[in-house]
């Protein structure tokens, strides 16, 4: 099985439905590269024990070596190596994601929403700035500045998992405003209240985020902008149903994501 076929994205997922107007060639290749950051991003989140955590993603950091070298050993690195060989920025790119999250486990947090932005930025941010580069966006910043932002979503979308792999998404200014002295569920609980005034703030800036694409590049794109669509569409689901993503997590059905992946290719 070739490597676009064994990574592409999983059905009903949001980065498939993200994918699904995107001419082929570009695709293959996006796919490839998100399937690196949905395995790296998850390492943390799927390992009971942060020894096994740190092991894993210092496996893969000496596979990008590998990768550097001419001879990776994973089918997923095997599939980008023809990626980094065309774009030698794509490599630096793959090695800042596996520090970016492993720097970010088992710290102090962030600060405020600024030293949040920089931490993330610094992970994912030249990923998303090669994403947009492939896609021909005459604004790569502004691009890499929305893919930050979708990252910061994802991240408290899924805030249980996260803080039990030893990182905490949300700021410390906000926990200390709505007076979170532990973590706990519950619609009334004084996390459900921090986490509805950052996804509050996270849902605008997004929006602006969006906004700030130059009209040309709005089509060019269409990854980026369908995946922003649809995480807007679940963080309003998320607050209709009490900010509570410390009891559940929340999925768009495929149906609505589907609906929304039709809308932004015809109206953006």
């Amino acid at each position: 099985m070739r490597a676009s076929e064994e990574f592409a994205p999983a059905p009903g997922s949001d980065t498939h439905y993200a994918l699904l107007y995107v001419p082929d060639a570009l695709r293959v290749r996006l796919a490839l590269v998100e399937a690196f950051r949905a395995r790296i991003v998850s390492v943390p989140l799927l390992a009971s024990d942060p020894v096994v955590t740190m092991a894993k993603l210092t496996w893969w950091g000496e596979e990008l070596g590998r990768l550097a070298a001419g001879g990776p050993r994973h089918a997923l690195t095997q599939g980008l190596a023809p990626l980094v060989s065309e774009d030698a920025t794509l490599l630096p790119a793959l090695d800042a994601l596996v520090a970016g999250i492993a720097g970010g486990l088992h710290g102090a947090g962030h600060a405020d929403d600024a030293e949040r932005h920089a931490a993330f930025d610094a992970a994912h941010g030249a990923l998303w700035e090669y994403v947009a580069r492939r896609c021909g966006a005459a604004d790569a910043n502004a691009a890499r500045h929305l893919g930050v932002r979708l990252e910061i979503a994802y991240a408290l979308r899924d805030l249980r998992r996260q803080v039990e792999a030893g990182s905490v998404p949300v700021p410390r200014d906000r926990l200390t405003a709505a007076a979170v002295v532990t973590f706990a569920g519950g619609a009334d609980a004084p996390l459900a209240r921090a986490v509805a005034a950052d996804l509050a703030a996270c849902r605008a800036a997004i929006t602006n985020a969006l906004a700030a694409l130059p009209r040309a590049d709005r089509r060019r794109l269409l990854p980026l902008v369908t995946l922003a669509r649809i995480t807007l569409a679940l963080l309003a689901e998320i607050e209709r149903d009490g900010c509570q993503v410390w009891d559940r997590r929340l999925e768009l059905p495929p149906l609505r994501k589907l609906w929304l992946a039709w809308r932004t290719r015809f109206i953006g």
